[in-house]
């Protein structure tokens, strides 16, 4: 099950990664239209992040050796979700600061993404 979850994460990140850097003004559009949506847009991202977050907690609980990196970043996305739940006027500050001048930040974080990606490939087929 394990090399499932990696695969998972790894598809995930991978797409995930590509559309930051190709379409970083869609996802500041995406973020702004969450915004305008209020609280409800906050437990929309919300409900995307516990569910990937939960998946990779449940099915990847390693605490040892590389593969932690994996579980690690599943808990941080069920935590992020969390927050969008529970305080969502914090996530919703953090919405309001995406904007297209700002879309460069995106792409980075599509960089990070990818790294991951290929991390869990290499975890995946290592």
């Amino acid at each position: 099950m394990e090399h499932g979850v990696q695969a998972f994460a790894a598809i995930s990140f991978l797409v995930i990664g590509f559309s930051h850097i190709f379409q970083p003004r869609a996802w500041v559009t995406y973020f702004q239209v969450l915004l305008a949506k209020g609280t409800t847009g906050a437990f929309f991202d919300g409900f995307l992040l516990v569910n990937f977050g939960a998946f990779i907690a449940a099915f990847h609980n390693v605490w040892q050796g590389p593969e932690v990196i994996l579980t690690l970043v599943g808990w941080v996305q069920l935590i992020k979700g969390a927050v969008r739940f529970i305080a969502p006027e914090i996530v919703l500050r953090v919405f309001a600061r995406m904007t297209m001048e700002r879309a460069w930040q995106i792409q980075a974080s599509g960089g990070l993404a990818l790294a991951l990606s290929a991390f869990f490939w290499w975890l995946r087929f290592r």
